[in-house]
């Protein structure tokens, strides 16, 4: 497979992390895990993982994005285990890097909407990869937790929910839970506010 756009494109959104959108055009386009779809486009594993320049080139060139656009939403590995993303430097503290959580309800509503997608319509929104983020602020329930110690493998949700789904069946319901302050706050400031209180604002995330 060579770095072409492939049609039909898939949507990109601006609540969706990039590294999980390449995943959702492999399942989409190829029928294939986040894995064997690198394998496919000759992007090393550490690229994906790390969301290098050559990354976010491969995905523009794949789906005809802008590249800026997937730019700000790729989760880029600095030095010192330091993360960056939407213009935020985020530490280890502040991302989920174990486990993977997401809405049930928001999937469900993503296949329903986009029922041609197949296994490409569910997309891992990137504030469900933030610590603070614990509940989900559309339908006001906890987000459901699977592990996940593999770095590539944590950004598949298709392949993630298919591996763990005898255990996402023995949970319990999910409770009502609504967003606190520290979560709006952050997923705020990740989308471009810092209008808080100037002190709060100034410091790192991850404090």
């Amino acid at each position: 497979m060579t770095a072409e756009i492939l049609l039909p494109a898939l949507p990109f959104h601006e609540d969706e992390v990039t590294q999980g959108y390449f995943a959702r055009i492999g399942h989409f386009h190829a029928g294939v895990d986040v894995g064997r779809f690198c394998r496919y486009t000759a992007l090393p594993l550490t690229d994906f993982r790390d969301g290098t320049d050559e990354f976010v080139a491969n995905v523009a060139a794949l789906s005809g994005n802008d590249l800026d656009w997937l730019r700000r939403n790729t989760l880029r590995r600095l030095p010192d285990d330091q993360f960056l993303f939407r213009e935020e430097t985020l530490s280890v503290a502040v991302l989920r890097r174990t486990t993977v959580h997401f809405c049930p309800q928001c999937l469900a509503e993503d296949q329903a909407r986009n029922p041609e997608l197949g296994q490409g319509a569910c997309r891992l929104r990137w504030s469900w990869l933030l610590r603070p983020v614990v509940s989900c602020p559309v339908h006001g329930t906890e987000l459901v937790e699977c592990p996940e110690p593999d770095a590539v493998k944590a950004f598949d949700l298709t392949l993630l929910r298919a591996r763990n789904e005898p255990l996402l069946r023995a949970k319990p319901p999910v409770g009502k839970h609504q967003p606190g302050y520290l979560q709006r706050y952050v997923v705020s400031r990740l989308e471009g506010h810092r209008n808080a209180a100037a002190w709060l604002d100034e410091q790192a995330l991850a404090q």
